[in-house]
Parts: C-alpha cells; sequence; structure tokens
C-alpha cells in the first residue's frame, strides 16, 4: 500500500493485457484434460472495456481505468469472477506495465428442481 502510493503518479502505459479463461478444464479424447474453452463474450466488448485502460497515462489512471473495467464487466452478469493484476515490465521499460485479466464466466446451463404437492395431487 505505502509503496502504491509512492509511485502512483508515475508515468505509466500498459503495454500489454492477457486475457485468461478460467474454468473447468474440459475432458478431450481419451479423458485427457483440455484447456477451458474460449471465452462467448465477443472480443469487441471485451476490447472496448479494455480501451481505457490502454490510454491510462499513470499507474494511478491504469489502477482506476481498471477498475472501472472490471466493475463494467461483472454488471454484464456473464462472469462469475473477474480478476485483474498489474504487473511491472523489465527494467528496460520502466514506465510500462502489463495487466493480467481472468475471467471466469457463468455456466451455459443451469438445472433447477422442485417438487410441488396440493392435497392428494403430486407433480414433479
Amino acid at each position: 500500500q505505502e509503496l502504491y502510493l509512492q509511485v502512483r503518479d508515475r508515468p505509466c502505459r500498459v503495454v500489454d493485457v492477457r486475457v485468461e479463461s478460467l474454468g473447468p478444464e474440459v475432458e478431450g479424447p481419451g479423458g485427457s484434460s483440455q484447456s477451458p474453452k474460449p471465452l462467448r463474450l465477443k472480443q469487441e466488448i471485451l476490447d472496448r472495456e479494455l480501451d481505457r485502460v490502454y490510454e491510462a497515462k499513470t499507474l494511478r489512471g491504469v489502477h482506476e481505468a481498471l477498475e472501472r473495467s472490471v466493475e463494467v464487466l461483472r454488471q454484464l452478469e456473464v462472469f462469475d469472477d473477474v480478476t485483474a493484476l498489474i504487473d511491472a515490465q523489465p527494467l528496460d521499460e520502466p514506465d510500462s506495465c502489463s495487466v493480467q485479466l481472468s475471467l471466469q464466466e457463468v455456466a451455459r446451463y443451469r438445472f433447477g428442481g422442485g417438487t410441488y404437492t396440493q392435497g392428494g395431487e403430486y407433480s414433479v
């Protein structure tokens, strides 16, 4: 926290955003596990939300833009979890950073069940 307060107003630009799809691993042929399926969210929507992150000029600006982007993505209600991490770039680029965005989409199908009883009649 203290370090952030010291460097938050220094120049900083985002040079890379890595988006990771989290979720259950998909079972492949022969029972082998594969990476989670790609995101179903349209790339244009994701790009629109990340544009503000690329436009930020300071670490504070990147932080605030990323918070806003994460908030908007959560409001879409297509993700169970959205997390973001700002990471420093190598020493040869001291005024730059990268962003790791981890997205876990909601399940495609949700099933519910119940029993209704009335008098002597039953239905499922």
